[in-house]
């Protein structure tokens, strides 16, 4: 009887662990759920989306990518959004975002 109950705590164990090696908050992976190709005005239109484009992005990306368009990759909400856009207008994102948090640092 003693073993029966050494098994079962034992088999107990092993299925927690086995469980919380796979919550998404425990594995350093992001799980997603879905993937989106939009344009970068598009994406200017969901203000969570740009939070998580200004988290995930800097305008050090536009140094490693040559060409007429940029492609970036951003995590919002379980979802891969691919966010296309001209180099000029990537431009414009980046120096608009650090202008309003540049205006919001003179007001103190």
């Amino acid at each position: 009887m003693k073993k029966v109950k050494l098994v079962l705590i034992v088999a107990l164990l092993t299925f927690v662990a086995a469980g919380i090696s796979n919550a998404d908050g425990f594995t350093g992976k992001k799980s997603v759920k879905q993937a989106f190709t939009i344009s970068l005005e598009k994406a200017l239109q969901d203000p969570g989306l740009v939070v998580s484009m200004n988290q995930q992005l800097n305008i050090h990306i536009l140094n490693f990518y040559i060409g007429p368009s940029l492609r970036a990759d951003v995590f919002y909400q379980k979802i891969l959004y691919r966010i296309t856009g001209t180099r000029q207008q990537w431009l414009e994102f980046f120096h608009r975002q650090g202008s309003s948090i540049n205006s919001a640092n003179k007001d103190d």
